[in-house]
């Protein structure tokens, strides 16, 4: 656990019950004296390399910021440090073979406490969420077909943590190179609210526990620390499919108490690949359930989409069929005007006679 400005913060990760290896990764990290850097990264399981995907974009994302001051727009900054972050990616594909499909999804916030706004880049089904007030929140939005159909409405949150279709993902670190303009990687900034706790999570706490056993623990009078492993226990006390990450951020009601910076990027297995040597012997299996699943080619139609569509396209049948009927009527009143002129004007001629 660790503080700034009186702002608590802390992140546990763990293999969960089915998975041999923990892909995941996390940045709890303060950064230029008044701000706090926090990311969930996951790998994507079935291929080789997510972990080392994971930790490629978390070193990148930090050394990234670090080499930079707070200037300017710094949502902007925080894109463009997600950016480089899947760009490195894919240079090692290239670099081994091996490698070639390796990718992740992640959530970064950077914290400015000193203006009170939290900046969001996020690309996957990792999750941030802010919890005030007994509401629970999801701030990000899921890359994902069942995450936007749970988020429209067409699905209930039991359906989608259900769904056999809820580990496939249509954006990951590692699909593709992306100009520094792109849309890809969504972003945005939020208030920073005194007494609310944000949280940031891998889908292996999310496909595990609802919103409103998330929403009982963080309303407990424990510590931020005994809440985080609360979540990762009952996530494994339902089943534990897959690796479970949380990092969660509590604001008091007001202080402004600076103590000492901590820098952290936490790798799971305990060895930084930093030559990313061959481990190819330790990587779980492709045929493994449960794993995360990229939407590549063909890329993946979601439903929701399908649905947007047929009900655009009737709305542009209907308009089409409006402007055929009142043209019609525009024509039979044109017609009926006309022959009434005649009549008029026939009965005009009669009377001078």
């Amino acid at each position: 656990m660790q503080k700034l400005l009186d702002i608590t913060f802390t992140a546990k990760t763990d293999t969960g019950l089915k998975r041999k290896r923990n892909e995941d990764c996390f940045v709890c990290s303060t950064l230029w004296n008044s701000y706090i850097l926090t990311a969930v990264i996951d790998g994507v399981g079935g291929y080789t390399g997510g972990d080392i995907a994971a930790e490629i974009a978390g070193k990148t994302v930090m050394e990234y910021l670090n080499q930079r001051k707070p200037m300017g727009d710094l949502c902007q900054m925080l894109h463009a440090a997600v950016v480089e972050a899947n760009n490195n990616i894919i240079d090692m594909h290239f670099q081994k073979n091996e490698y070639k499909d390796m990718a992740c999804v992640l959530t970064v916030i950077l914290i400015d406490s000193n203006e009170g706004l939290i900046y969001m880049a996020h690309v996957g089904d990792t999750r941030l969420y802010e919890y005030i007030g007994g509401v629970l929140n999801k701030l990000s939005h899921d890359h994902s077909p069942v995450g936007m159909r749970e988020e429209m409405g067409l699905l209930t949150e039991e359906a989608a943590m259900n769904h056999p279709m809820r580990n496939v993902i249509e954006r990951c670190l590692g699909e593709k190179e992306l100009p520094l303009d792109t849309d890809y990687v969504e972003t945005a900034t939020f208030s920073l609210k005194k007494g609310a706790t944000y949280l940031l999570c891998s889908d292996g706490l999310t496909d595990m526990v609802n919103s409103t056993h998330i929403s009982n623990i963080l309303s407990s009078e424990e510590t931020v620390d005994e809440k985080a492993q609360n979540l990762i226990d009952s996530a494994n006390e339902l089943g534990g499919n897959d690796n479970i990450t949380v990092l969660l951020i509590e604001v008091p009601n007001g202080s402004n108490d600076f103590e000492q910076p901590f820098l952290a990027l936490q790798i799971p297995n305990g060895e930084s690949h930093d030559e990313y040597q061959d481990e190819s012997d330790n990587v779980l299996p492709t045929n493994y359930g449960n794993k995360k699943t990229i939407c590549l080619e063909p890329k993946c139609i979601s439903l929701s989409y399908i649905f947007l569509f047929i009900i655009l396209f009737a709305l542009l049948g209907f308009i089409i069929w409006m402007l055929h009927e009142l043209n019609q009527v525009e024509l039979e009143y044109n017609h009926t005007k006309s022959a009434l002129a005649i009549i008029l004007q026939q009965n005009s001629f009669g009377c001078s006679v």
